[in-house]
Parts: structure tokens; sequence; C-alpha cells
């Protein structure tokens, strides 16, 4: 089959001729099927978030007397290692500040874990706050002996 037999085959079955020019563009509705196919993958993306962890790392963060640092550690790497939109997909800027929330909330995790970890230390192995809750017992047991020894010698 000859060049020009080839080219009336394609245009006989509704493929233009511009398809086989060396400058050919993407068909209009090639493109418009991408972008259509772009824009459903993010609509499957944003119903198909970690909702669970999402869910939860906004429970930890609001709430101050939980205790499960792993759990909070877990769920800021499950924050931090998404770098897409799940729900401002239309807008850029919208996007961009759901993703610093994102990474914000993740933060917030981390100080809280931070601040779980150094009270247990004051609680356990603080040895300045061992030293001045020593010097307070002493003193209050001093100022009780004297107040003792006051009464005593009436």
């Amino acid at each position: 089959m000859t060049g020009s037999c080839k080219l009336a085959f394609w245009l006989f079955f509704g493929i233009s001729a511009a398809a086989f020019s060396p400058k050919s563009h993407v068909p209009l509705n090639l493109l418009k099927t991408t972008t259509s196919l772009k824009q459903q993958k993010r609509q499957e993306a944003s119903h198909h978030y970690p909702h669970k962890d999402f869910h939860r790392a906004i429970e930890l963060a609001e709430d101050p007397d939980v205790v499960d640092i792993d759990e909070m550690l877990r769920l800021a790497d499950e924050l931090e290692k998404y770098d897409e939109c799940f729900f401002e997909n239309g807008d850029e800027a919208a996007c961009e500040k759901e993703k610093m929330d994102r990474e914000d909330l993740a933060g917030l995790l981390r100080l809280q874990t931070e601040v779980l970890l150094r009270e247990d230390y004051l609680e356990k192995a603080n040895l300045f706050k061992h030293d001045v809750e020593q010097a307070r017992f002493e003193e209050t047991w001093n100022d009780h002996q004297q107040t003792m020894d006051m009464y005593s010698n009436y």
C-alpha cells in the first residue's frame, strides 16, 4: 500500500490528515479526555484519603489529655507523607493552604509529644526538680519543728 493509499484509508475511517503531518497537534478531544481523567483521579483521591488517620490526628491534636506518643508520631508521619490535595483541588491557593495546614497539624502533634516526653522526664528523672522539692520539704519540716518547739515550751 502506497503512502497516498494509506492516507486515503485513514481519511475514509475518519482520521484527520493532520495526525500524519510532522507538526501535528494533539486532537482537542484527546486533550479533553486527558484533562477529565486527571480531574477524575483528583476526585477519586479526595474520596480515598486516609480519613481514619486524618480524623484521629485532629482528635489527638484537640485533646490535651491524650498521652499516646507512638500514635501521635505515627500520625504526624502519615500527615507529612502526602504532597497532594484531598479537598481543595480546584483552587491552587486553597490547595497550598490545605497542604500547609496539614503540615501544621503534624507539627502540632510533634510538639505535643515533645511536651509529654519532657513532662515525663520532669516527673521521673529531673535532678533540679528533685533538689527543689527536697529543699522545700526541709524548709517546711523545719518550720513545723519550730512551731512544735514553741508549743512544747508552754
